[in-house]
């Protein structure tokens, strides 16, 4: 039996946390022989999302200092049970974790897959146009700088198998993470693969780039920065 970790990296996630957890596949996962831990990544957060995620089930590390890349850094060197493959996704309900399963299958090929919102159905209201073409632009960059096609270096949803995690390197602080992911995934040679997800709209304010449209702005171009800088230092 495979064992399967979720992880949701989550600050102040009180309102979509408890939804999140119940919509993940176990049941559908388990009848094709995987185990299930569902893991919070909760930095650090002022609200009850610890307090709902232990009381569905989940695992919760606490992390002292805060920032989603440190976050999932942690959560990562944490975690003290063996599993096989991970599969990680933001704890805003924005992501439908009805997608886990189709991640978990595609890792049995590939090293690491990404669900990719530009390759399925983005709700109305969920990406400002402004984002939409942002993560448009960022993933060609990504593509042209590695030579490794990549639809939405964005993404909030990935899998791994764990000797990826293993190996890789998180130097990343903020939502530059993900870029940090693709490019240590390219450096290494592993196998990427996609997954087309749908994505749903925040219930809540957006927390990238506070909501604003300059805000988006500034993040998009720290994330270009880091995928530049990594490629030639």
């Amino acid at each position: 039996m495979k064992r399967v970790v979720v992880l949701l990296p989550a600050y102040n996630e009180e309102e979509t946390i408890g939804k999140v957890i119940d919509e993940i596949p176990v049941k559908k996962l388990e009848k094709e022989g995987y185990k299930v831990t569902v893991v919070v990544a909760n930095g650090p957060s002022t609200d009850r999302t610890e307090e709902i995620a232990r009381n569905k089930g989940a695992i919760v590390y606490n992390i002292a200092k805060g920032g989603k890349a440190r976050d999932v850094k942690h959560a990562l060197s944490m975690i003290d049970f063996p599993y096989d493959y991970l599969v990680m996704l933001d704890a805003d309900y924005t992501y439908p974790p009805q997608y886990i399963y189709d991640i978990v299958k595609a890792l049995e090929e590939y090293d690491v897959v990404i669900g990719s919102r530009l390759k399925g159905k983005i709700e109305d209201g969920a990406m400002p146009k402004v984002n939409k073409l942002g993560n448009w632009g960022l993933s060609l960059i990504a593509t042209i700088l590695y030579g490794k096609k990549i639809s939405d270096v964005c993404t909030g949803m990935w899998g791994f198998r764990k000797y990826v995690l293993d190996s890789i390197e998180i130097d990343a602080n903020g939502f530059d993470l993900e870029a940090n992911l693709y490019v240590e995934a390219v450096k290494k040679g592993f196998k990427i693969g996609e997954v087309p997800i749908n994505y749903r709209k925040r219930p809540n304010k957006p927390k990238l780039g506070n909501g604003n449209p300059w805000g988006a702005v500034k993040t998009g171009l720290k994330i270009g920065w880091y995928l530049v800088r990594k490629r030639f230092k």
